[in-house]
């Protein structure tokens, strides 16, 4: 996992990804300088132009492993672009492919400009972890980063 080991054993794919972006920027350990949600410079995973929807990222892990949280830098070009901090977002893992996707964590903490940050009771087994985004109405959203523990 990003935080534990290599972030190149990791792989991501999404709901839908802007042209030109990379799930490999997920991983690569740079997030805005201080404390910024925009940086014209940051490689980031965004859903624009999706707006309003409710889109997702996966992870997926090299073999099952116990995941305790998720930490998660989000995108915010506020006010230059139409990419806001999602409304909502929730955590799900999955065991193995048969076995469908479990939340992990609902109803996770939102910040603008630092980590959003969620810890689990007690370690998850998974395969695979998904971030369940809703985007604001009118606007889309985005990652700078995403660490998983």
């Amino acid at each position: 996992m990003a935080a534990k080991g290599s972030a190149l054993a990791l792989k991501a794919k999404a709901s839908y990804m802007h042209e030109g972006e990379s799930a490999v920027s997920l991983f690569d350990g740079i997030f805005p300088n201080n404390g910024a949600a925009y940086d014209k410079h940051q490689k980031r995973c965004t859903f624009w132009p999706h707006k309003g929807t409710e889109e997702w990222v996966e992870v997926i892990l090299p073999g099952e492993e116990p995941v305790r949280g998720v930490d998660v830098y989000w995108f915010d070009d506020e006010p230059v672009g139409g990419c806001r901090v999602p409304a909502e977002w929730k955590v799900q893992t999955q065991l193995g492919e048969m076995t469908g996707w479990q939340d992990a964590a609902t109803g996770c903490p939102i910040v603008k400009g630092n980590w959003s940050s969620v810890t689990f009771a007690k370690p998850m087994p998974a395969v695979a972890v998904r971030l369940q985004v809703k985007l604001k109405p009118g606007f889309s959203a985005g990652i700078c980063e995403l660490r998983l523990r």
